[in-house]
């Protein structure tokens, strides 16, 4: 990675744009090959580059859900194209029935615990963060707010993530352990899925609905949702998500539990192919 296939490189289009740098769609001249470019927009922000860059050289080739870093210069990094977008898109157009929502986000935990348990964090978990490639199989992409963490106790004190993502702990400026708050927005990203809607404003005692939580008042927050929304959830999806939202993060549900968690077990998982029908006919 020298930065000469960059060179190679024609832009065409923009894909999406952030605060700190802006991705595009770019062609290989002689092979007609598409790629992602994203673009920092001053040198400056070399730190979240080079996040990102050391992140995905030690995991990308080990796991198929990890989008892949082609090669990177001075102000860009060149990544895989995703050809069928964020997890955004499709939640946009349609919430989730609970059969899929399974299937795909237990590919995303599954992920999330492989990040884990070779000793990084995400701390920006979204659905904008999940990409889909040509063939719908999903990739969890943006790792410039990643982190190497030398063990499993260890706190950060840089705030960072996205709005309505972010958990209690960050929210109150307090230190955190990154496994804690990716798990907080794993929960938040799963509730959009099937919902079809955030669960809340932000993780605060003050938010309309948050301070549920806050007050113990799970029960409440359910019924306000249900009758708001006019949407029937399973108890087992509630279960889950109210433990990966808690306040408390030494009481939030652990990578491992969420995996082994009944909503998994209880009901079966659809086929690979009709998940990947359910997307398409999203798409066309």
């Amino acid at each position: 990675m020298d930065g000469q296939l960059i060179k190679n490189l024609q832009i065409t289009k923009v894909l999406g744009q952030g605060q700190t740098c802006i991705v595009k769609l770019a062609q290989n001249k002689q092979t007609q090959q598409n790629y992602a470019i994203k673009i920092y927009h001053k040198l400056t922000n070399n730190v979240e580059k080079s996040q990102e860059i050391f992140a995905l050289k030690t995991l990308q080739n080990k796991n198929p859900h990890i989008i892949n870093l082609l090669d990177f210069d001075e102000k860009s990094i060149l990544l895989e194209y995703m050809q069928f977008g964020e997890l955004f898109d499709f939640v946009s157009k349609q919430r989730f029935p609970e059969k899929y929502a399974k299937f795909f986000f237990f590919k995303i935990a599954s992920t999330l615990k492989f990040i884990h348990d070779n000793n990084f964090v995400h701390r920006d978990i979204k659905l904008e963060n999940i990409l889909f490639d040509q063939n719908l199989d999903l990739k969890i992409a943006d790792f410039g707010f990643s982190a190497k963490i030398k063990d499993t106790d260890a706190k950060f004190d840089k705030y960072m993530g996205t709005q309505g993502y972010m958990a209690p702990e960050i929210e109150k400026k307090t230190p955190y352990q990154g496994q804690k708050v990716d798990i907080f927005a794993s929960g938040v990203l799963l509730f959009c899925i099937v919902v079809g809607i955030p669960p809340f404003f932000k993780a605060t005692e003050n938010d309309p609905y948050y301070k549920f939580f806050y007050q113990k008042k799970i029960s409440e927050y359910w019924d306000m949702i249900q009758q708001k929304y006019k949407i029937q959830v399973s108890e087992d999806f509630k279960n889950l998500f109210n433990k990966m939202v808690c306040v408390d993060p030494e009481n939030r549900i652990s990578i491992e539990n969420i995996l082994e968690h009944e909503w998994f077990e209880n009901q079966a998982f659809c086929e690979e192919n009709e998940a990947k029908i359910f997307l398409k006919s999203l798409i066309f």
